[in-house]
């Protein structure tokens, strides 16, 4: 009896290890053959299953659908940026549908920091993808008291549900994201500034200067101040050229001035008016015509080198006189010598560049006016100037009064 006992036990034994491995080797092929359906509900899992590919779909889209209501223009800024967290996909219907979080918005240049200037944080999003980002269906929640029911009609329970606990979860995260690309367009532009966010930027307002409400608003609704900044500076790009619109307000006054980027607003402003900080009312305004748009396109045609060369170390301006009131000029960037190559370079050159032409390129490629040298220079095709012991009067010619002319800050 013991010996059929001890058979049975070891037969019990062998099958139970055999049902054991069955087991085990099904649950492998669980998890290799069957893959479980995408939770939408998972924002950590689906944001690791998105693929490059249906990223820069995301991306392309957005881009579109916020260009495409101004026109292809950014608004306000001038670097379009954009960044998302996606939620969760499904496929339905025949389209890829993604739940995500967005910000997007236009970076520019306000009181010297490259910010955010329009543009909006944290929106839900759906996105619906049959074909072309272009085509896209893209869906936002409404605002106010119907933001809540909004949103759980878009979205599915769980995902809703972690949206709504906290809307702005991931508002730094996509801050991060979009800074990025703001320090890409900075190093395109070879600009070198601070990134912040758009209130840490010291922005104000008239009335935090002693304005009443009753004129800033009644500013405000004129619309004729639209393109100035509340309080402080704000850049534009206009046909190529780079403006600093400026608010201030002091001794009573109102004053807001356009001048190109690096220039002196009391000699190179091409806007300026003054108002009664009292009552809004104008004292005095002018607005100087700025260069036609042909001049730039002309100017880039004739000497390519000049749009090209790399101006973040800074740029030295030749200047000659060749009669009593006409100057010529080039621009270098730092590091040539006024040796023999110089020289060589700019007798080619007597003629070439007005000083309003090299006003306006500084202007354009954004050259940081303390790394602009201006030189006086005794040019050979020319004798203004010269005197019998070929030392080279410079009253005429001084850096001061050449950096004027230039719209250069002193």
């Amino acid at each position: 009896m013991k010996r059929i006992e001890s058979a049975t036990s070891v037969k019990k034994n062998a099958a139970l290890a055999v049902a054991v491995l069955l087991t085990v080797l099904i649950a492998i092929l669980c998890r290799f053959f069957i893959q479980p359906k995408s939770d939408p509900s998972d924002p950590a899992a689906q944001t690791e299953q998105i693929d490059a590919g249906l990223d820069e779909q995301i991306f392309s889209a957005l881009r579109y659908r916020y260009l495409s209501g101004v026109n292809g223009e950014t608004r306000g800024g001038e670097c379009y940026a954009e960044a998302h967290r996606v939620l969760g996909t499904e496929e339905r219907d025949g389209k890829t549908v993604v739940y995500a979080v967005v910000s997007e918005g236009d970076l520019g240049f306000v009181n010297g920091y490259f910010t955010e200037v329009s543009g909006s944080s944290c929106i839900p999003t759906v996105l619906s993808f049959t074909g072309e980002p272009e085509n896209a269906e893209i869906r936002t929640p409404q605002d106010g008291a119907l933001f809540a029911s909004s949103v759980r009609g878009m979205f599915p329970e769980k995902i809703a549900k972690t949206i709504l606990r906290d809307p702005g979860k991931y508002g730094e995260e996509l801050w991060q994201e979009m800074a990025k690309d703001a320090v890409e367009y900075l190093r395109s532009i070879g600009r070198e500034a601070e990134i912040k966010r758009m209130y840490e930027t010291g922005t104000s307002t008239l009335t935090d200067h002693g304005v009443s409400v009753e004129v800033a608003n009644a500013l405000a609704e004129d619309g004729s101040f639209d393109r100035y900044p509340f309080y402080g500076t704000a850049e534009h790009i206009e046909n190529g050229v780079r403006y600093v619109y400026s608010t201030s307000c002091a001794d009573g006054r109102i004053v807001y001035e356009k001048y190109p980027f690096g220039g002196d607003p009391a000699v190179t402003a091409v806007e300026r008016y003054v108002l009664d900080a009292s009552n809004g009312v104008m004292l005095d305004s002018c607005a100087v015509p700025a260069l036609p748009d042909e001049n730039l396109d002309r100017l880039r045609e004739l000497y390519p080198v000049l749009f090209t060369m790399d101006v973040s170390a800074g740029v030295d301006v030749y200047i000659w006189q060749v009669s009593e009131n006409d100057f010529y000029g080039w621009i270098m960037p730092r590091g040539n010598a006024a040796g023999e190559t110089a020289d060589a370079q700019l007798t080619r050159v007597f003629s070439a560049l007005t000083p309003e032409d090299i006003r306006e390129i500084l202007a354009y490629r954004g050259a940081d006016p303390e790394r602009v040298k201006v030189i006086p220079y005794q040019h050979p095709l020319s004798s203004y100037l010269w005197l019998s012991d070929g030392s080279f009067l410079n009253d005429g010619m001084s850096e001061e009064r050449l950096r004027s002319m230039l719209g250069l800050s002193s």
